[in-house]
């Protein structure tokens, strides 16, 4: 187990898990500038030696995009608890199954996971945080 009350040590450990996927994350947020940002498909150095002559770009990915997100948002998305031994029952299930969508609702989860459904269509990863401290 690792030692978190060294300060300079935790701060190691943090930087070699941050570079292991740090080409993963330039890839993403690269991805994200093609597809979001205004004149994101040209090259910073290209548009900069355009000056005011215009700068065109024809929009193929975004409508791919849209689809695809589209058809996750349209998708019933569902947790379902069902009992697995361990003294479990049914009637604990449906009350655990109650719980969740009550949570679901209460925090906006669907427009949650329709976000990060989008972000890992456009970049190919993405993530959410569960706070519990509500």
């Amino acid at each position: 187990m690792a030692d978190y009350t060294d300060h300079a040590k935790v701060i190691d450990m943090l930087t070699k898990a941050q570079g292991v996927d740090e080409d993963l994350r330039q890839r993403a947020a690269e991805a994200n500038d093609f597809i979001d940002k205004p004149n994101g498909q040209w090259e910073d150095s290209v548009s900069s030696q355009m000056g005011d002559r215009p700068m065109f770009t024809y929009d193929m990915t975004s409508g791919v995009v849209d689809d695809i997100a589209g058809e996750i948002e349209g998708a019933d998305v569902s947790i379902k608890i069902r009992p697995a031994g361990g003294g479990a029952t049914d009637d604990m299930a449906k009350k655990y199954d109650g719980m969740i969508r009550n949570i679901q609702n209460m925090s906006g989860a669907t427009s949650i996971y329709n976000t990060a459904a989008r972000h890992m269509i456009t970049t190919g990863c993405d993530g959410f945080r569960i706070d519990t401290a509500r």
